[in-house]
């Protein structure tokens, strides 16, 4: 099935959302998805900016976890693990896709983030990335919240996050 990109879901997200010096997991969005727009075959496609990314080399188990949600159930628990180098001032994208597998009860879900310091040569100093994926069984039906959240596994204010924009949109 090829999905055409056919409208937003919400308007975009504006609010900034910064996390960091804390190991409490924060949702950087959380959209309640209506009922029945899955359906089948449909998805939806979230796009976060991140004006900045901060991770810390200290030995300390400094990873950076994202996760992607939907309704009551994580589908994806992937993180970007402390590197030998610090990496500051980075900017990049988190992507997630939520998509209907057949089923109203059946979805699957992709997580991407790519994290780079502009200007610089693309080393292991000057990015991070990360990528999972995962399904659920959640009856789209009724509406359910898409969540993408971040947790630090180290509080330390080095380590920093900044999503300053979103934007979902639905797949059909």
């Amino acid at each position: 099935h090829t999905h055409n990109f056919t409208r937003l879901l919400v308007a975009p997200i504006t609010a900034s959302v910064t996390v960091g010096n804390t190991i409490v997991e924060t949702n950087l969005i959380s959209v309640s998805i209506p009922a029945n727009t899955l359906s089948t075959n449909n998805g939806i496609l979230v796009r976060l900016h991140v004006s900045d990314f901060d991770q810390i080399t200290s030995g300390a188990n400094n990873n950076c976890i994202f996760r992607l949600k939907y309704g009551a159930t994580t589908l994806i628990s992937s993180g970007i693990a402390e590197q030998a180098v610090t990496v500051a001032n980075a900017s990049g994208y988190v992507i997630a896709e939520l998509l209907a597998a057949g089923a109203t009860n059946s979805q699957v879900g992709n997580l991407n983030a790519l994290f780079h310091v502009s200007g610089v040569t693309h080393t292991v100093d000057t990015y991070r990335d990360m990528e999972g994926s995962g399904t659920s069984v959640i009856d789209s039906t009724g509406a359910a919240n898409i969540v993408i959240s971040v947790e630090w596994q180290n509080a330390d204010v080095g380590n920093t996050i900044t999503m300053n924009s979103a934007v979902l949109m639905i797949l059909d």
